[in-house]
């Protein structure tokens, strides 16, 4: 049963998305001349077509500056503290960020010569208002995340309403699957575009966050959410409406950090990709052992059924983010030995706990590995 479960969690996903898409598509897309001959067919392409409307790093915008609103949500899904979030940009190395809530607020800058953040109060933002500021600014996925080398691409096509929407999932190569196998779509990070409009519609993973978009603006060019909505295991845990886009000056005081910022990350070791703008949501980074030492709520992964008539065994190695509050998010698959066991090792994973890694007496968000055993008795 508790095999049963994980599938159904992943249909559960994928539904919710069908669901939002079913909507009309979102206010302020303009219409396309797009014909069905002209879409793109290979999945490359079409995230390749859509990049150019999400380069929120292009030298070639002016400065600019957004403001959003933002509710989060607690265990049970009810609301809990609302908050603010803006975001300054004068160039692909000059920018700054906000979260501001009643207890709690972080600010971030990117400047020539590094990235400062103000002392916090409270803890600081958490993991959730950084996706915010992540899907906002870089909702698409690197092309580096989808080389040739390390990662396969596999689409499903959905219609609805005469439109026509594209599904991609980025599956890395080390998963040792064979092709003949069904995957689940979902299980590895997955966008939905309407392809006539190069729009992103959403996107979902068995392990991380689903993201809605049921609203966008154009913006120099650019699409940009109005209203974003993020779910966890299907529950929400926040939504946001931006409620201000305008210009500002490259020279706003807003872009000088305050004497008393405290420098996080040298200039030299910023990353040039947009899903890296702005530099939210820094994590220290843990060894499995250290992480396996903070463990304090285990749910043990069930041996599928198919993997154990297929004599199939071996570690299941996960990326996992783990928050301030010692929760798993966002886990991404490194490598398996069969697509078989992964459902079951992320939906194992996913409900662990760990003791929050304190720095300097804080707790701060956490990036590690966890390895996932599965071995046939004898």
């Amino acid at each position: 049963m508790r095999w049963l479960g994980v599938s159904l969690a992943c249909m559960r996903t994928v539904f919710y998305i069908l669901f939002a898409l079913m909507a009309a598509l979102p206010a302020g897309a303009k219409s396309s001349d797009k014909s069905q001959n002209d879409l793109p067919k290979d999945p490359r392409a079409l995230l390749a077509a859509a990049a150019p409307y999400y380069d929120f790093s292009s030298p070639e915008l002016k400065p600019w500056h957004l403001k959003a609103t933002y509710q989060l949500f607690d265990e049970s899904g009810k609301p809990t503290e609302q908050g603010t979030f803006e975001y300054w940009w004068a160039s692909p190395t000059v920018n700054h960020a906000t979260w501001k809530r009643k207890d709690a607020s972080e600010s971030d800058w990117t400047t020539d010569k590094g990235v400062f953040t103000e002392i916090e109060t409270g803890d600081g933002a958490d993991y959730y208002e950084h996706a915010l500021a992540r899907e906002l600014l870089a909702p698409l996925p690197n092309a580096n995340e989808y080389a040739i080398a390390n990662a396969g691409l596999k689409t499903q096509h959905l219609k609805k309403n005469n439109a026509d929407i594209e599904c991609v999932m980025v599956v890395p190569r080390k998963v040792g699957y064979d092709f003949l196998i069904p995957i689940s779509m979902g299980l590895f990070p997955t966008y939905c575009l309407e392809p006539r409009l190069d729009l992103l519609l959403a996107s979902y993973s068995a392990g991380g966050l689903t993201v809605n978009f049921p609203q966008v603006v154009r913006t120099q060019g650019l699409y940009l959410a109005k209203q974003i909505e993020l779910t966890e295991r299907g529950r929400m845990v926040l939504t946001a409406a931006v409620v201000q886009v305008d210009a500002v000056s490259a020279s706003d005081a807003a872009f000088t950090p305050p004497a008393d910022a405290r420098l996080v990350v040298p200039a030299e070791n910023l990353g040039k990709s947009s899903r890296e703008l702005p530099k939210s949501g820094r994590s220290v980074s843990l060894g499995a052992g250290v992480a396996a030492g903070m463990l304090v709520h285990q749910v043990i992964p069930v041996y599928p059924p198919d993997a154990r008539r297929a004599n199939v065994q071996g570690t299941v190695v996960l990326d996992a983010t783990i928050g301030k509050d010692g929760a798993v998010h966002d886990l991404r698959t490194v490598s398996t030995p069969s697509v078989l066991l992964l459902e079951s090792a992320m939906f194992a994973v996913s409900q662990w706990t760990y003791r929050p890694y304190l720095l300097n007496g804080k707790p701060v968000q956490v990036k590690t590995t966890i390895n996932v055993i599965f071995t046939l008795s004898r």
